[in-house]
């Protein structure tokens, strides 16, 4: 990485531009053709035999450019970040001036980044303090409110009915940049207590809490550097509702086969929804709504506004400062809620720790 130049921004923005040489972005391009020349069909060639050249020639002269740009990005805007002393709080947003193997390539990114807060004069000020006495009424009255915001039916036993949800999938099936978060490499525990836990946080709100968790999480041959990458969950909530959670953040092939997807079913309608982000990460591509009910339409698709950066964070945290600045706000968080996820995640762990139970064969 070739650091240019740092230009800081209004509203806490700055804007840095940096350089790949040419030797190391020629060889992330080699790379990529490697991996992924075998998607692009050549008449007269066998599948993945095609020259490189060939294929560029009928596909585009930069088809192999923005994937190997991809590779060499989070580790060049490391790097750049620590050059410019800056410290960021939001997604980059990627420009790419000029690549070409023979000269490189040049980025321009605009990130967020941590305010400049100068201290003005505070000595001598004088606080007025406000005593607020609550009656035992009041205390009954918010714990009920909360005892009813958080009651939820936990298992169901018997027939399904109309209304019911009887079925969630989540499938993660992606090559997940870990490098980008060196402080994972050496936990011990690694994939659900930072990947797979939001995944059972969003289950939870939907649903409630499980009553047993089956678990499995493990490395991959590929990564042994990370205690975990691989996990299978299930929560079980009866007989009724099934729960299934399927990660895989190794998936090191096709783009096109990769998978970030949740769907819901209920009695008599299912739903689809793509995480986008999480292909392709930190670039990501577009989130999907996809629906279908029994009237016979077939899927259909909604619109889908924002993205998970920063649309994701601005309902919590104006939340969180609503709640700072009105105490009787009703925030729709609660460190109750937050306990019982955890609760679930060391279920989980402990499952995988007793493991299955042994299949006797027999002589």
């Amino acid at each position: 990485m070739n650091f240019i130049k740092c230009e800081k921004l209004e509203k806490s923005m700055a804007e840095l531009q940096f350089s790949i040489d040419a030797e190391a972005f020629k060889a992330a391009v080699a790379d990529v053709f490697k991996k992924e020349g075998k998607k692009y069909p050549v008449q007269g060639f066998r599948k993945g035999k095609a020259p490189k050249a060939l294929i560029e020639k009928m596909y585009g002269a930069d088809v192999f450019t923005y994937d190997a740009i991809n590779e060499l990005f989070p580790a060049a805007y490391e790097e750049a970040v620590k050059a410019a002393g800056i410290e960021p709080v939001g997604r980059p947003e990627v420009s790419v001036d000029s690549a070409s193997e023979a000269e490189g390539a040049t980025l321009t990114v605009k990130v967020a980044v941590k305010p400049e807060v100068k201290i003005g004069a505070y000595n001598g000020l004088t606080v007025e303090k406000t005593v607020h006495t609550v009656s035992d009424e009041a205390v009954e009255a918010e714990l009920k409110r909360v005892q009813e915001r958080n009651a939820r039916e936990l298992t169901r036993e018997g027939a399904a009915e109309n209304g019911d949800i009887v079925d969630i999938d989540w499938r993660v099936v992606e090559l997940h940049p870990w490098h980008l978060w060196s402080f994972l490499f050496g936990l011990e525990r690694m994939e659900i207590n930072y990947h797979s836990i939001h995944y059972i946080d969003c289950i939870r709100s939907f649903v409630g809490d499980p009553t047993n968790v089956y678990c499995k999480t493990m490395q991959h041959p590929k990564m042994t550097d990370l205690s975990q990458t691989r996990t299978s969950i299930i929560m079980d909530y009866g007989n009724v509702l099934r729960v299934n959670l399927h990660i895989n953040h190794n998936h090191d092939y096709a783009p096109d086969y990769q998978e970030s997807m949740m769907k819901i079913e209920g009695m008599k309608g299912a739903i689809r929804i793509q995480l986008g982000l999480i292909l392709d990460y930190p670039t990501g591509r577009p989130d999907k709504v996809e629906y279908i009910t029994d009237d016979g339409k077939g899927w259909r698709e909604l619109e889908v506004k924002g993205s998970w950066f920063n649309e994701a964070f601005i309902g919590t945290m104006g939340g969180l400062m609503k709640k700072l600045e009105d105490p009787s706000y009703h925030y729709m968080n609660s460190v109750e809620d937050a306990y019982h996820t955890m609760c679930v995640v060391e279920a989980c762990y402990k499952s995988n720790a007793e493991g299955g139970t042994p299949v006797e064969y027999g002589r």
